[in-house]
């Protein structure tokens, strides 16, 4: 039993692999406990009703709900944990596990590379009443394996001081602006170092150059991702980058690196310890046309003895995946999991479904973990130090003012009682652009009036102007009257908002006694702090939007 301080980690090893037409057998073995065997049920995992459901989760990722994503992993628990694989994962989980404290499960998912099909599933929804979804809790860590791999398992190396670098090969429709931002944040708050190629024209010399010339421990890796047949019908995960070439659109500045010469760019940089792929089917894999072994840019990152990757199974929505990496990075370079990558990726996943529940983003991203004991790195001591401190006495963040605003009187209050902030903004800036088309046809008739009288005449430029000009006295009166309602409702919202992120203060700064003393975090802590700040969010925009109406301090 692997320990980790006062920690520790039962590893449960589930194997996966082809028994015969139509028949996969299931193996189990914990740490220090016998091993257990039974089949696989492969009828309910090729059933119509089942296929449905991981249809539409394909087609549709963001109109699913959460009763969906249950149905699907219920049906993945139950078609895995069976007969005596699954008494013997429970009978650890109940005696060693949940009966325990500071004792976590890492369940270890090696499928046979003779069974894509069964690997391509996304084991990621495993659900259960009890356990609810396996790969968003601590105590039952989700990771994948690929443990018949030739170069064998890889020991981690421990860093004082992991350094990152972010690689983003610009694009013409992704938002990845935010995604930095957030990831940069999240180390620079841990005193990582990092480096980002972005913002140029990122090929793979020069991401070669970068990588020779410094110790990396972290690459992470924003962008375009697909998975397509040759000319020679062998099939490759590629990756978009870009092609150096002068004078090239953002859109036609690409070019999709195949996953063998992404592992021969990778190998042999032994300080790297993980590669984070945003990347749409970076995750995805597929057998060789010979029968053999597993291909795909995860497996080929893996090849190059790379401890830890993590990628995407299914497209991600931006939102999401930004939660995914702020939560991630911080998990990852804070705190008491500093370091450790699957409690990271699990903390990870919660926070994006708390804040996403009908999302089907947070088991979109799956860990393969080669290493001994998820560990990639150790904090330095001054780091953890810093850390305690700013558990002991949290940094209040400024919350900017809220100048007060003219309140409406009660007509006008009445009258607008059922109009939302945002259909009033909506309707504001409308009377805006309206009152500048109409001051531009007044301007044009003034000047057709002394350059073309006669045409001014006989067009009757005057009788056009009063009546644009009334419109304008109309117009003008109608923006007064919801401009003074939208400047009230915003000052409204600034004061919940200030509110919010006060009260989202002190609910971090108790998230932070807790983690800080090893204490277990409730899960309605972390609900709560997720719905606050959702809304808070939502008001931030709401704010942002009508800041030329009401400015802030």
């Amino acid at each position: 039993m692997p320990e980790n301080n006062s920690h520790s980690f039962i590893d449960f090893d589930i194997r996966v692999f082809k028994g015969g037409e139509g028949m996969y057998i299931v193996t189990a073995q914990a740490s220090e406990s016998g091993g257990a065997q039974a089949a696989l049920d492969w009828d309910a995992l090729n059933s119509d009703e089942f296929r449905a459901m991981l249809e539409q989760i394909r087609e549709e990722p963001f109109t699913t709900d959460e009763t969906l994503f249950q149905n699907l992993g219920r049906t993945l628990f139950d078609a895995l944990f069976r007969g005596d694989v699954r008494d013997a994962f429970m009978a650890v989980y109940s005696q060693r596990v949940a009966a325990t404290d500071n004792t976590y499960l890492r369940i270890r998912l090696d499928i046979d590379e003779r069974a894509p099909e069964i690997a391509r599933l996304p084991w990621e929804f495993l659900w259960e009443p009890d356990l609810l979804f396996l790969a968003t809790q601590t105590k039952t860590l989700l990771t994948r394996q690929y443990l018949n791999l030739s170069t064998g398992p890889i020991k981690s190396i421990q860093v004082s001081q992991p350094r990152a670098l972010l690689v983003i090969p610009r694009v013409h429709n992704l938002d990845t602006a935010d995604e930095e931002a957030r990831i940069v944040s999240a180390l620079e708050m841990a005193g990582i170092a990092y480096k980002v190629l972005s913002d140029q024209s990122v090929t793979m010399t020069l991401l070669a150059d970068e990588l020779a010339a410094e110790d990396y421990h972290i690459l992470h890796f924003i962008g375009h991702g697909d998975f397509e047949e040759a000319d020679d019908g062998a099939m490759h995960g590629l990756l978009r980058f870009n092609s150096g070439e002068a004078d090239v659109s953002a859109q036609e500045d690409e070019v999709w690196i195949k996953d063998t010469h992404l592992q021969q760019l990778l190998s042999g940089h032994d300080s790297l310890r993980l590669v984070v792929l945003n990347s749409c089917k970076g995750a995805e894999v597929s057998k060789r046309r010979t029968g053999s072994g597993f291909i795909g840019a995860a497996p080929a990152i893996l090849r190059a003895h790379i401890p830890a990757v993590v990628a995407m199974q299914y497209e991600i929505r931006d939102s999401v995946a930004r939660q995914f990496a702020e939560t991630f990075y911080k998990r990852l370079t804070q705190g008491r999991w500093c370091g450790q990558v699957d409690i990271a990726v699990a903390e990870a996943r919660a926070a994006c479904f708390l804040e996403f529940p009908n999302d089907r983003g947070f088991a979109t991203p799956i860990l393969y973990l080669r290493s001994a004991d998820g560990r990639l790195f150790e904090c330095s001591k001054a780091e953890k130090a810093t850390h305690e401190r700013k558990s002991e006495t949290p940094e209040t963040e400024k919350i900017p003012e809220c100048p007060p605003a003219e309140e409406p009187n009660a007509d006008l209050r009445h009258e607008y009682r059922n109009v939302t902030i945002e259909a009033l903004l909506t309707s504001v800036d409308a009377i805006d652009e309206r009152l500048v088309i109409i001051q531009r046809n007044i301007e044009q008739l003034e000047t057709a009036r002394y350059e073309n009288p006669a045409l001014f005449a006989v067009e009757n430029g005057d009788l056009r102007i009063e009546r644009l000009s009334a419109d304008r006295e109309k117009l003008a009166r109608e923006k007064e009257e919801k401009g003074l309602v939208l400047r009230w409702m915003l000052y409204e919202a600034c004061q919940e908002w200030a509110k919010l992120n006060r009260e989202l203060n002190a609910l971090r700064d108790r998230r932070a006694e807790l983690e800080a003393q090893d204490q277990r975090v409730p899960y309605s802590l972390n609900r709560e702090i997720s719905e606050k700040r959702k809304r808070a969010l939502e008001l931030e925009d709401i704010l942002l939007r009508g800041a030329k109406y009401y400015p802030r301090n």
